[in-house]
């Protein structure tokens, strides 16, 4: 949900709120949205604490998402560098 919210942050932050909320409202209606539950939140405490065990830190919003695509052992999509240090997490960056 960490993603969901940041992108309608986006659309409410935005020129042309109504036209974005639309076409966001469109692109949901066909996509999975993966909840932040308990286990995922197991599994957030667990990346914060061996990030922590290494020196190195990452943002609680990376975290969550990471979280979640460990748990469900999907491929992240990102060129954000926070990732590439969370173990047992599979990254993709398609900007290279």
């Amino acid at each position: 949900m960490t993603i969901l919210g940041e992108i309608y942050f986006a659309v409410y932050a935005s020129h042309r709120r109504d036209k974005n909320y639309q076409a966001l409202q469109d692109y949901l209606s066909s996509m999975i949205i993966w909840p932040f539950e308990e286990a995922a939140a197991e599994e957030f405490g667990l990346i914060l604490a061996e990030q922590k065990s290494k020196g190195r830190t990452i943002p609680p919003m990376d975290a969550q998402i990471a979280a979640i695509a460990r748990l469900h052992d999907l491929t992240l999509l990102t060129a954000d560098h926070h990732f590439q240090f969370v173990e047992r997490l599979k990254i993709e960056n398609w900007l290279v």
